[in-house]
């Protein structure tokens, strides 16, 4: 089960992280938002953590809300952040 994040999800955040779940490029879309994303591996700690990726999506889609997916998604900026700030 996945932890209740550490900060608030804010209506902004649940729409741009929902458009990420919609197919679009994550890069992309957090990259219009913020231009710093452009220079964060966001997509590359995805694909690493596939498996977790896709139950999020699959606990969202049964519990009929994003927060699972939501919750993923904010913790792979938070180590893409923190992988940057450690290079």
């Amino acid at each position: 089960m996945i932890e209740p994040p550490p900060y608030r999800i804010t209506p902004e955040i649940v729409s741009l992280v929902e458009r990420i779940g919609e197919g679009l490029g994550q890069t992309l879309i957090l990259t219009r938002w913020r231009e710093l994303f452009a220079h964060l591996p966001v997509e590359s700690m995805v694909h690493a953590r596939q498996s977790a990726y896709y139950a999020a999506i699959r606990q969202s889609s049964a519990a009929g809300e994003s927060t699972a997916f939501i919750a993923f998604m904010l913790e792979m900026i938070r180590l893409a952040v923190t992988e940057q700030l450690e290079a």
